[in-house]
This record gives structure tokens, sequence and C-alpha cells, in this order.
């Protein structure tokens, strides 16, 4: 058995909440042999999202924690920058760690808020099909062209999935990967081995899931793989 923590961050997504709960719920409903607690961080979102967050009900999961704050941050498309890396690898750490779940868990399950997938599938392709250190689906818009090419990176030489046409279809060991939907072995996490701005083995900053692959690998957790015969849709 597996006891798993679903880690989200999310801002300005209260048109996506509806369907980011209904496959979260679908996912813990049919698993029957793993457990789910959930970490939701919000922050400075100017929509209903905070508000939307507290309407719903998480009695199916053996814990929940959402937080919100109000820290005044820029926002950012997605883009390459220094700064938005580093707010984003702050976020994602707060909902790892401001909880009281993560020391329970034997894996970390990060999930946007604004991707659909298959529940089924992700629970018989990703969660249970064996011990990897991280393992992700592939993110598509739609199918036409990968979507975190900035975070898949084949070799350790790659500083992204330079021809996003070329789309992984099956399982394949990489250097790197996050694709929207994560499953991380929880002990190097639980030993502070974290998503972070800056790339040591590059000296400089760098993707924060690109960052995460990078720490693993550096402390000995080295199975990393992309299994791109599953597919998560990013919302555009």
């Amino acid at each position: 058995m597996k006891t798993i923590l679903i880690s989200t961050i999310i801002r300005d997504r209260e048109h996506y909440i509806d369907t980011w709960y209904e496959q979260i719920k679908k996912l813990v409903e049919i698993d029957k042999f793993n457990k789910y607690y959930l970490s939701v961080y919000e922050n400075d979102s100017a929509d209903n999202t905070a508000n939307k967050l507290k309407t719903l009900d998480f009695s199916f999961l053996e814990g929940v924690k959402i937080q919100s704050e109000i820290l005044n941050t820029k926002k950012f498309g997605s883009i390459i920058s220094e700064e938005r890396v580093k707010l984003l690898a702050e976020a994602r750490n707060k909902s790892i760690y401001n909880n009281e779940f993560l020391d329970k868990c034997s894996h970390l399950l990060v999930i946007e808020p604004d991707i659909q997938y298959i529940p089924e599938l992700i629970l018989a392709n990703i969660i249970n099909i064996g011990e990897y250190d991280i393992i992700s689906a592939r993110s598509t818009n739609y199918g036409s062209q990968l979507y975190d090419d900035w975070a898949t990176r084949r070799t350790q030489h790659d500083k992204r999935w330079h021809n996003t046409s070329d789309i992984p279809y099956k399982m394949e060991e990489v250097w790197s990967t996050f694709n929207c939907l994560c499953f991380y072995n929880a002990k190097p996490i639980k030993e502070k081995i974290t998503f972070d701005s800056f790339n040591k083995r590059l000296n400089t900053f760098d993707c924060d899931t690109v960052v995460i692959c990078e720490n693993f690998r550096e402390n000995g957790y080295n199975k990393i793989a992309i299994n791109g015969a599953i597919e998560v849709t990013h919302e555009r």
C-alpha cells in the first residue's frame, strides 16, 4: 500500500477547480488500495479561487490542508523567468511542507489545477506501475505538441525538449520531467531534497521542476521516467 500526498498550487483558476476536484475525487474513489491526503497552496488570486476551494467536500480523503495567502506577488504567464521559477518553487514547497501529512506518506503526487486526465490511466500507469523515484505522464495541448518542453529533458546536456512535435508515446527514462502531473518518491522530499530555482550543476537559475530532478540525482535517486503512453491535456 502507498500513502500519497496530493499537492496542488493554484492561482486564478476558479473556472478549472470543478474539473480538478472531480478528477481527484474519482482517482481516490477508484483506488481501493492506496490512501490519499491533499495539500493545496493558493496565493494572490484575483478571482474567486480562494473562496471556491473552501466550499468543496474533501471527506473522501484521509486529510486535507488548504492554505491561502496574500503576498502581492507578480503574476507571470508561461515564460522563462528567474523570479517566476523562484516563486513557483516557494509555492510548491509550501504545499508540500506546510501540513502534517508528509511524514505519513510514501509518495507525493503533484497535480496542476488546469489539466484534464483519465484517473483510471493515472492509477494503473503512473501510481501503480512500479518503483520510480520520479515518473510523469506526458502533457500536451490536446495532442498537437509536448506542452512541458522546458522541464522535459532526455539527457543532462539538454536545456529543453527542442522538438515539441517529437512526443514520447512510451515509457522512457529521461533526465528530468514534470508534465503537469508527476509522482515522486517521498523519502528524499522528507530529507528536504525538493523544488528550487537554482541548478547547482549548471550554476544558473533553471526550471523549478528540473531542479528537483537534479537534486534527486545528486543524492542518488536516479530512476526518473516519463510514461508517454499516458496523456494529460493542458487547458489553453
